[in-house]
Protein backbone atom coordinates (compact mmCIF):
# COMPACT_ATOMS: atom_id res chain seq x y z
CA UNK A 1 0.00 0.00 0.00
CA UNK A 2 3.00 2.32 0.53
CA UNK A 3 3.78 2.10 -3.17
CA UNK A 4 0.48 3.81 -3.96
CA UNK A 5 1.04 6.81 -1.69
CA UNK A 6 3.73 9.34 -0.92
CA UNK A 7 4.19 10.40 2.69
CA UNK A 8 6.00 13.69 3.40
CA UNK A 9 6.35 16.33 6.09
CA UNK A 10 4.70 19.74 5.87
CA UNK A 11 5.60 22.86 7.82
CA UNK A 12 4.50 26.47 7.57
CA UNK A 13 6.64 29.58 7.79
CA UNK A 14 5.86 33.01 9.26
CA UNK A 15 3.57 34.93 9.04
CA UNK A 16 1.41 31.80 8.83
CA UNK A 17 0.43 29.95 11.97
CA UNK A 18 3.17 27.43 12.83
CA UNK A 19 2.11 23.95 11.71
CA UNK A 20 4.23 20.81 11.45
CA UNK A 21 2.52 17.68 10.18
CA UNK A 22 2.85 14.56 8.07
CA UNK A 23 0.78 14.38 4.91
CA UNK A 24 0.21 11.64 2.35
CA UNK A 25 -1.04 11.73 -1.20
CA UNK A 26 -2.33 8.69 -2.98
CA UNK A 27 -1.50 7.95 -6.58
CA UNK A 28 -5.22 7.31 -7.01
CA UNK A 29 -6.11 10.89 -6.00
CA UNK A 30 -6.76 13.71 -8.45
CA UNK A 31 -3.55 15.45 -7.36
CA UNK A 32 -1.31 15.56 -10.43
CA UNK A 33 0.41 18.97 -10.24
CA UNK A 34 2.09 20.95 -7.45
CA UNK A 35 -0.75 23.49 -7.78
CA UNK A 36 -3.25 20.70 -6.97
CA UNK A 37 -1.13 19.76 -3.93
CA UNK A 38 -0.98 23.40 -2.81
CA UNK A 39 -4.79 23.69 -2.98
CA UNK A 40 -5.21 20.45 -1.02
CA UNK A 41 -2.76 21.61 1.68
CA UNK A 42 -4.58 24.94 1.99
CA UNK A 43 -7.86 23.08 2.59
CA UNK A 44 -6.43 20.33 4.80
CA UNK A 45 -4.39 22.67 7.02
CA UNK A 46 -7.13 25.32 6.93
CA UNK A 47 -4.72 27.99 5.75
CA UNK A 48 -5.73 31.39 4.49
CA UNK A 49 -3.58 33.48 2.22
CA UNK A 50 -2.03 36.51 3.90
CA UNK A 51 -1.21 39.53 1.69
CA UNK A 52 -0.13 37.39 -1.18
CA UNK A 53 0.15 33.95 -2.63
CA UNK A 54 1.06 30.76 -0.79
CA UNK A 55 3.98 28.91 -2.33
CA UNK A 56 5.44 25.47 -1.68
CA UNK A 57 9.18 24.96 -1.24
CA UNK A 58 11.35 21.87 -1.10
CA UNK A 59 14.84 22.28 0.40
CA UNK A 60 14.59 26.08 0.00
CA UNK A 61 13.59 25.90 -3.67
CA UNK A 62 10.17 26.87 -4.99
CA UNK A 63 8.05 24.10 -6.40
CA UNK A 64 6.56 25.38 -9.64
CA UNK A 65 2.77 25.11 -9.81
CA UNK A 66 2.96 23.38 -13.20
CA UNK A 67 5.47 20.73 -12.00
CA UNK A 68 4.21 17.16 -11.55
CA UNK A 69 3.52 16.10 -7.98
CA UNK A 70 6.03 13.28 -8.51
CA UNK A 71 8.88 15.69 -7.61
CA UNK A 72 7.80 15.20 -3.98
CA UNK A 73 9.16 11.94 -2.59
CA UNK A 74 8.69 9.96 0.61
CA UNK A 75 10.13 11.78 3.62
CA UNK A 76 10.59 15.18 1.91
CA UNK A 77 9.97 18.35 3.91
CA UNK A 78 7.61 20.76 2.14
CA UNK A 79 7.47 24.33 3.47
CA UNK A 80 4.38 26.46 2.88
CA UNK A 81 5.32 30.13 2.68
CA UNK A 82 3.37 33.28 2.11
CA UNK A 83 4.90 35.25 -0.75
CA UNK A 84 4.02 38.87 0.11
CA UNK A 85 3.73 41.47 -2.62
CA UNK A 86 4.87 44.27 -0.28
CA UNK A 87 8.56 43.41 -0.70
CA UNK A 88 8.56 44.75 -4.26
CA UNK A 89 7.34 48.12 -3.04
CA UNK A 90 10.04 48.33 -0.39
CA UNK A 91 12.75 47.69 -2.97
CA UNK A 92 11.38 50.57 -5.08
CA UNK A 93 11.39 52.89 -2.07
CA UNK A 94 15.03 52.01 -1.35
CA UNK A 95 15.97 52.99 -4.91
CA UNK A 96 14.13 56.32 -4.51
CA UNK A 97 16.03 57.05 -1.28
CA UNK A 98 19.35 56.35 -2.98
CA UNK A 99 18.41 58.74 -5.79
CA UNK A 100 17.47 61.45 -3.29
CA UNK A 101 20.82 61.08 -1.54
CA UNK A 102 22.64 61.52 -4.82
CA UNK A 103 20.66 64.65 -5.61
CA UNK A 104 21.60 66.25 -2.29
CA UNK A 105 25.27 65.40 -2.77
CA UNK A 106 25.45 66.91 -6.27
CA UNK A 107 24.55 70.51 -5.24
CA UNK A 108 27.14 70.42 -2.47
CA UNK A 109 29.80 69.41 -4.94
CA UNK A 110 28.87 72.16 -7.43
CA UNK A 111 29.35 75.19 -5.10
CA UNK A 112 32.84 74.01 -4.19
CA UNK A 113 33.78 73.97 -7.84
CA UNK A 114 32.14 77.35 -8.52
CA UNK A 115 34.10 79.63 -6.08
CA UNK A 116 37.55 79.02 -7.62
CA UNK A 117 36.19 80.01 -11.05
CA UNK A 118 35.20 83.65 -10.17
CA UNK A 119 38.68 84.73 -9.00
CA UNK A 120 40.17 83.46 -12.28
CA UNK A 121 37.48 85.35 -14.20
CA UNK A 122 38.47 88.53 -12.33
CA UNK A 123 42.10 87.98 -13.26
CA UNK A 124 41.32 87.66 -16.96
CA UNK A 125 39.39 90.97 -16.81
CA UNK A 126 42.45 92.94 -15.70
CA UNK A 127 43.59 95.43 -18.42
CA UNK A 128 47.31 94.77 -17.88
CA UNK A 129 47.56 92.01 -20.50
CA UNK A 130 48.58 88.38 -20.59
CA UNK A 131 52.00 88.83 -18.97
CA UNK A 132 50.37 90.66 -16.06
CA UNK A 133 47.77 87.96 -15.78
CA UNK A 134 50.51 85.47 -15.15
CA UNK A 135 52.11 87.89 -12.71
CA UNK A 136 48.76 88.71 -11.15
CA UNK A 137 48.00 85.07 -10.70
CA UNK A 138 50.80 84.72 -8.21
CA UNK A 139 49.76 87.71 -6.04
CA UNK A 140 46.14 86.55 -6.12
CA UNK A 141 47.36 83.19 -4.93
CA UNK A 142 49.25 84.98 -2.20
CA UNK A 143 46.12 86.49 -0.61
CA UNK A 144 44.57 83.10 -0.97
CA UNK A 145 47.67 81.59 0.58
CA UNK A 146 47.49 83.45 3.92
CA UNK A 147 44.41 81.47 4.92
CA UNK A 148 46.24 78.43 3.58
CA UNK A 149 49.42 79.56 5.26
CA UNK A 150 47.49 79.95 8.49
CA UNK A 151 46.40 76.39 7.98
CA UNK A 152 49.99 75.67 7.02
CA UNK A 153 50.98 77.45 10.23
CA UNK A 154 48.50 75.22 11.98
CA UNK A 155 49.99 72.26 10.18
CA UNK A 156 53.48 73.45 11.01
CA UNK A 157 52.27 73.83 14.59
CA UNK A 158 50.94 70.34 14.21
CA UNK A 159 54.26 69.23 12.80
CA UNK A 160 55.95 71.06 15.69
CA UNK A 161 53.64 69.29 18.04
CA UNK A 162 54.29 66.08 16.17
CA UNK A 163 57.99 66.67 16.62
CA UNK A 164 57.18 67.40 20.26
CA UNK A 165 55.29 64.15 20.23
CA UNK A 166 58.31 62.41 18.80
CA UNK A 167 60.39 64.09 21.52
CA UNK A 168 57.88 63.02 24.11
CA UNK A 169 57.85 59.55 22.62
CA UNK A 170 61.61 59.49 22.94
CA UNK A 171 61.15 60.69 26.53
CA UNK A 172 58.77 57.81 27.09
CA UNK A 173 61.38 55.37 25.78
Amino acid sequence: MNSTSTRFRVQTAAPLELIKAWHAISTESDIRLIDDLRNELIQTLELTEVDGELVLELDGFSLLPSSPVGVVRDGDMITVRCKPRIEKRKATEAVDQTTKKRKTQSPTSSPTLTPPAPPMAMLSKSPAGPSSIAGTTKPVDSPTKPPQSSSEDDSSTDSDSSSDDSDSSSDDS
